[in-house]
């Protein structure tokens, strides 16, 4: 009962930590957006896209992980209960 109850908990910290993590994904794209039209418009440079991107990039990198942790806390979850 114990490693069920572990496993549980490890999936719903998992994702809660995922769904926590994929927010600050959500607006980087979005200010990304935001950037390019202003680019076009003249009124940002290149190298501020060029950091955004990065920054993107290392918040994509969080994401992996997160998902790993979670499928295999579901993977132990489901061999501890018979499903």
């Amino acid at each position: 009962a114990g490693g069920t109850a572990q496993a549980y908990a490890t999936v719903c910290s998992s994702g809660l930590r995922l769904r926590a993590a994929q927010e600050p994904v959500r607006l980087q794209e979005e200010a990304i957006r935001l950037s390019e039209r202003l680019q076009r418009a003249g009124k940002v440079g290149e190298i501020d896209i060029v950091r955004a991107r990065g920054q993107l990039e290392q918040l994509r990198a969080a994401l992996p992980p997160l998902h790993a942790l979670r499928q295999g806390a579901l993977y132990r979850l489901a061999t501890l209960t018979g499903a």
